[in-house]
């Protein structure tokens, strides 16, 4: 995520200080050694590290940073925002999804639960785009099931430096104690659980892939993002009332289409409130292609030609000579 920020940055010229996650920061320390040992000039690269609600708070305060590049929940993301209105710095927002996955009736069900499986568990679910919530159309709804019940058994937990790994722990106790959290208070609503549900007995804090099935689209596990590997799947009858559910949703961060048709998936993209609408696959990334949501899910651009013009500033000089 840091590279993200940092090509376009390097690449115009900026130099720059990154207050990596406070649980993550010895990767970006490493980082900074790499960039010592290439011979990079002192002070283009510069790494902080602690709270965000100290450090980053005084950084995105401070009246010598010309802008702010942020990616994180949009709770944070709003307190980032404030601190930048303050000193009047340029900010781009790259916050929290809960995207939308839409298989329609002519959709691969095979394909759809494959890419699922490595949107929504990949990396636990620690993905703001994983596509968490999957509507599937009535005829293909079964087929989904029985095709991510199938590929989900098979998968692997165990820590990520195991070299056969699919899906490691979650990030602390805290983040997993929440997404527990979510899931009682999923069945509490009247989800049905089909799979998972329960931290795995090992140490770590391990969450087994949980999959429910929901009738409601107003349920908390269905609207809120909670960062853990839990998909919830809705089930519907035209292409109007999935485009409608899709829709009904703070974040726009990404989604995809599901079709054989593609016309009809470039209509449906055309109306998905989505920053990243992929069709047939879903969290495809590539450096030339821009990343960014609507709505609650931030504004502005990570990544594409589109993130330089962030870290550059448009001047007008007159001259009479």
């Amino acid at each position: 995520m840091a590279m993200w920020k940092m090509a376009a940055a390097l690449a115009v010229g900026c130099t720059m200080v990154i207050k990596p996650a406070q649980q993550t920061s010895l990767s970006m320390l490493y980082f900074a050694k790499l960039c010592e040992d290439i011979g990079l000039q002192p002070g283009v690269i510069n790494i902080v590290t602690g709270r965000g609600s100290t450090i980053g708070d005084y950084l995105a305060n401070h009246p010598g940073v010309d802008k702010v590049s942020f990616t994180g929940s949009t709770p944070v993301g709003k307190t980032v925002g404030e601190a930048a209105c303050r000193a009047l710095s340029p900010v781009t927002l790259e916050l929290g999804g809960k995207s939308p996955m839409v298989a329609l009736n002519d959709a691969d069900p095979r394909a759809v639960a494959a890419a699922t499986r490595w949107s929504v568990y990949f990396n636990a679910g620690q993905v703001c785009s994983a596509g968490s919530r999957l509507y599937a159309h009535a005829p293909v709804y079964d087929n989904i099931v029985e095709e991510l019940a199938m590929m989900t058994s098979g998968m692997k937990i165990a820590p990520g430096l195991d070299p056969e790994c699919d899906m490691g722990p979650v990030i602390s106790e805290v983040a997993m104690r929440r997404i527990l959290e979510y899931i009682e208070q999923g069945k509490s609503e009247g989800a049905k659980l089909i799979f998972g549900g329960n931290q795995l007995d090992r140490p770590g804090y391990f969450v087994a892939p949980t999959l429910f099935e929901a009738s409601d689209n107003n349920l908390s596990i269905v609207q809120e993002e909670f960062f853990g590997p839990v998909l919830v799947m809705l089930k519907f009858d035209s292409d109007e009332e999935a485009l409608h559910m899709a829709n009904d949703n703070i974040y726009g961060l990404a989604g995809s289409i599901w079709t054989q048709d593609i016309s009809r998936a470039l209509r449906y993209s055309s109306e998905l409130e989505a920053g990243t609408v992929w069709i047939n696959n879903h969290d495809i990334v590539d450096s030339n292609m821009p990343c960014g949501g609507f709505k609650q899910s931030g504004f502005g651009k990570d990544m594409g030609p589109e993130q330089l013009n962030y870290f550059t500033r448009t001047k007008a000089v007159w001259a009479t000579i």
